[in-house]
C-alpha cells in the first residue's frame, strides 16, 4: 500500500517507507517558543525545531513563524497548504502555472486556510503589530523534492561506504 503514485516504482533506500501500520500525530503547543531567530533583509524569521515538524516520505508538516513587517516570496513545487494560527498577512500572489498571470492580494487572518497550488507565486507581508505563526504542509512529503533526495542520497551512499570498510 503507498499513499503516492510512483513510491514503489521508484523507490530508493534514502526514502522512508509510507506510513502502512500507524498515523503520524504531531501536537503542536499553543504556547511553544522558537529555539532560533533569523534576521534577514527581507524580515525575521523564525524556526521551531522538531518537536513543530512531521517528516516522511509522505508528507512534510511544520510551524514557521514571521515576524511583523516581513516579506517572504516562494514559487511553490508542490501543492501546499498553509493554515494562519497566528497573526495578520496580506498574500500577493500568481497563478502563472494555470495560465492566469494576474496578481491577486487577499488578507489572511487567524484561522484561514489557503492551498498553494504548485507552481504558484505568492508573497506573504506580515502586517505590522504581530508575528505571523503558521503551519504549512505538502504531499508527498520531502521524497520528490530534487535537492532533500539528492542530499539524502550521497548521505546514504556515504553510510554504504563506511559499512563496507
Amino acid at each position: 500500500m503507498t499513499l503516492w503514485s510512483g513510491y514503489e516504482f521508484n523507490k530508493q533506500e534514502f526514502t522512508p517507507d509510507p506510513i502502512i501500520n500507524e498515523l503520524p500525530v504531531l501536537h503542536l503547543d499553543l504556547d511553544m517558543k522558537p529555539v532560533s531567530e533569523t534576521k534577514t533583509a527581507a524580515g525575521t524569521y523564525y524556526m521551531f525545531g522538531k518537536d513543530a515538524l512531521l517528516f516522511t516520505a509522505n508528507a512534510f508538516v511544520m510551524m514557521e513563524m514571521f515576524g511583523e513587517n516581513t516579506s517572504i516570496t516562494w514559487m511553490y513545487y508542490f501543492d501546499e497548504f498553509h493554515w494562519i494560527w497566528k497573526g495578520k498577512c496580506d498574500v500577493t500572489y500568481s497563478l502563472a502555472s494555470t495560465g492566469n498571470t494576474v496578481k491577486k492580494t487577499i488578507r489572511l487572518e487567524e484561522g484561514d486556510f489557503i492551498i498553494t497550488p504548485r507552481g504558484s507565486i505568492v508573497e506573504f507581508k506580515i502586517l505590522p503589530g504581530s508575528d505571523l505563526r503558521r503551519v504549512c504542509g505538502l504531499m508527498p512529503g520531502y521524497a520528490l523534492h530534487p535537492y532533500i533526495v539528492e542530499r539524502n542520497k550521497k548521505e546514504a551512499e556515504a553510510a554504504a561506504k563506511a559499512k563496507e570498510k
